[in-house]
């Protein structure tokens, strides 16, 4: 359950504190304004207001000491487990972990820098020791820092973005093993687990968990040049429905996945030195609301129609081609002309839909999803458009998926149906591409482009096969949303959430996850409950 709570301020009438919660309060009212503009029935939110949502006043009480802000990332769980101390410790699973990573490479079967058969076993038995020590470690701060509340938090069914890592580590682990690094394989699931772990824990020196996520990425990143390059492994291989796939090819598309997911915590930590938000914990923010007239959406319904039934016909003209191929020059106007009606019908709904579009464009552009799906198409484009000769497939696709992103711009009038519509349409092609170039394309060795390190050549099918996993996983979150009804929050632009209150905001507290963190900290420290928290300001762009 969410609740809407004023901030914790010393009622000691003081002027300062007083213009504070002035400050405060008239921020949240101004917040319940927006949150009732432009409802109808027809509109992205409830005709009803939800009065459970609103802000009532409670009791102003308690010192800056017993802010659940700042406790999080100050409580000493163990009375002898001090900060320093447990910096110690994650110091000394990073150094080993380090070592690990320097022996995985020397005796590498791959890179073959070490020949000597005592040499690799001593340089293999160094790794296990070494992984061993670091989940001893990793135990004992866990032991005596982790909060179970936290855990429970990064755990729940709402936390999209932990299920997708767990998928995309597990694929990766599993490639790994296939790949005969067996030892590598676990060292880098562990990494992974232990800097995930991190937003559990009371204290931690960020500075150190910025060298840890550091660590991890760079050697995933070289992990994925080893990859697409000669010293790649060629086998194991296996041939489903006449396509030979190998391990080594299909690890790319995992490493690539989790890199995207721990660059953006390394960005995450620099831009949070106070870890007063979680590193891996986001949910989509709220969309800016304009109020629309009767009059407006009249003009908008016929629009959203014709914007319906144009996407629909491009979908259907484009599978059209693997069923019932209709002649070229029908399939490649009938296509054009569906996506200039597209394009003649956005720009209205934008207009009459939207505002502070350049503040949003400009949230889009920070956002690492959209960075890293509008950097995998731009192979896609390529291939489709100059490797391979123009096609209206590679003009529209990626115009598509650019223009779904902005949709996070409106903020009226948008049909829940339609928005389910367009990502179902978007979900499907997602899908179907992956397995045609998995499964069904007959070229795959044929067609090689020379993207690979020291003159390696990678196959078409690989490169988009890892574009299109790439775009369906960061697309994943928003379908969730778009699926559960969430439309009232944007698709793409994500907030962080607060150590402090469970949720993107400072005023708004997760009933649950506020109540099983004062039980932790009743049980720890014995001290009164804590139920305030502060008022924070959302940055600016």
């Amino acid at each position: 359950m969410i609740r809407t709570t004023y901030s914790h301020i010393k009622m000691s009438g003081d002027d300062s504190n007083q213009a504070k919660t002035a400050a405060g309060l008239k921020a949240i009212e101004l917040e319940n304004k927006q949150r009732t503009r432009g409802r109808s029935r027809n509109s992205w939110i409830d005709s009803e207001v939800n009065t459970a949502q609103q802000v009532k006043p409670h009791a102003l009480q308690g010192d800056d000491e017993r802010r659940l802000s700042r406790w999080f990332v100050s409580n000493q769980k163990a009375s002898n487990w001090n900060e320093k101390r447990l910096n110690k410790f994650h110091v000394t699973i990073v150094s080993l972990l380090f070592l690990s990573y320097f022996c995985h490479i020397l005796s590498s079967p791959l890179l073959k820098i070490v020949q000597a058969d005592t040499l690799i076993t001593i340089l293999i038995i160094v790794e296990i020791l070494c992984l061993f020590a670091s989940v001893v470690c990793w135990g004992i701060i866990c032991y005596n820092n982790a909060s179970v509340s936290a855990t429970k938090l990064l755990f729940a069914k709402e936390s999209v973005n932990t299920y997708i890592y767990i998928f995309w580590i597990t694929r990766s682990f599993t490639m790994e093993l296939l790949k005969n690094q067996v030892i590598f394989s676990f060292v880098h699931l562990f990494h992974s687990l232990l800097i995930y772990s991190t937003d559990t824990w009371y204290l931690c020196n960020q500075t150190t968990l910025g060298i840890n996520i550091f660590l991890f990425v760079s050697v995933i990143a070289y992990e994925f040049l080893v990859s697409i390059s000669p010293a790649g492994p060629t086998e194991p291989s296996w041939v489903f429905m006449q396509i030979t796939a190998s391990a080594n090819s299909l690890s790319r598309t995992n490493l690539f996945n989790v890199f995207v997911i721990f660059l953006d915590a390394f960005i995450t930590v620099i831009y949070n030195p106070k870890r007063s938000k979680f590193v891996f914990l986001k949910k989509e923010s709220a969309r800016i609301m304009v109020e629309i007239s009767p009059e407006t959406e009249k003009k908008l319904l016929p629009l959203w129609k014709v914007y319906a039934a144009s996407g629909l016909t491009v979908t259907a003209l484009y599978f059209s081609k693997f069923g019932f191929p209709l002649p070229e020059m029908v399939y490649t106007v009938g296509i054009y002309l569906c996506a200039v009606m597209v394009f003649v019908t956005y720009f209205p709904i934008v207009y009459y839909s939207s505002k502070n579009v350049a503040k949003t464009l400009c949230r889009l552009i920070h956002e690492i999803n959209v960075v890293f799906v509008l950097v995998v198409l731009t192979p896609l484009f390529y291939i489709d458009n100059i490797y391979d000769p123009v096609s209206a497939p590679g003009i529209v696709f990626p115009t598509f998926i650019c223009g779904f992103i902005s949709f996070d711009v409106l903020g009226g009038y948008f049909p829940k149906r339609l928005s389910r519509l367009v990502m179902s349409l978007i979900v499907v092609t997602l899908c179907w591409n992956v397995f045609n170039y998995t499964f069904l394309k007959q070229d795959c060795k044929s067609r090689k482009l020379q993207w690979g390190i020291f003159g390696e050549f990678i196959s078409y099918c690989t490169i988009k096969r890892l574009v299109y996993q790439t775009i369906l996983s960061l697309f994943f979150p928003a379908l969730i949303a778009t699926i559960a009804g969430r439309t009232k929050n944007t698709f793409f632009c994500t907030s962080h959430m607060y150590r402090s209150t469970g949720t993107i905001h400072m005023h708004v507290v997760n009933e649950i996850y506020l109540e099983n963190m004062n039980k932790e900290r009743l049980k720890i420290q014995g001290g009164s409950e804590v139920e305030m928290v502060d008022i924070g300001e959302a940055p600016n762009c």
